[in-house]
């Protein structure tokens, strides 16, 4: 099963979209937001205070890491904070500039700041 497919995202939209289109309808993208606690959004609204990204390093030293859990997540629920946020489909990790960082996609900061701020 494709990566996207785990997302929690993913998985409350049929198949009427197209993968990359799914985060992107506001009533599903709202409802994603919605279901998040304040620790969640706590720290998306950290990582949008840094420009939408922060290095790896700094978030897991204030939050955590999600090294020790599973990836198959149609199987385990992530319970790491990182993990959780990455199943929601609002955090992600990878390289910026040779830099490991956590980072909101670009498409939805705009959205998910507004959402998170009301």
């Amino acid at each position: 099963m494709p990566v996207l497919e785990n997302h929690r995202l993913w998985q409350k939209t049929g198949k009427g979209y197209p993968p990359g289109r799914r985060i992107l309808d506001a009533d599903i993208f709202k409802e994603i937001v919605g279901d998040l606690d304040d620790e969640e959004r706590s720290v998306l609204h950290w990582v949008l205070d840094g420009g939408g990204f922060r290095p790896w390093g700094e978030f897991t030293e204030r939050f955590g890491d999600d090294m020790d859990e599973s990836p198959y997540w149609q199987w385990h629920e992530p319970e790491s904070l990182p993990g959780r946020l990455k199943r929601t489909g609002l955090l992600y990790v990878g390289m910026l500039n040779e830099l490991q960082v956590a980072f909101i996609p670009a498409d939805i900061r705009e959205q998910l700041a507004e959402i998170l701020s009301g």
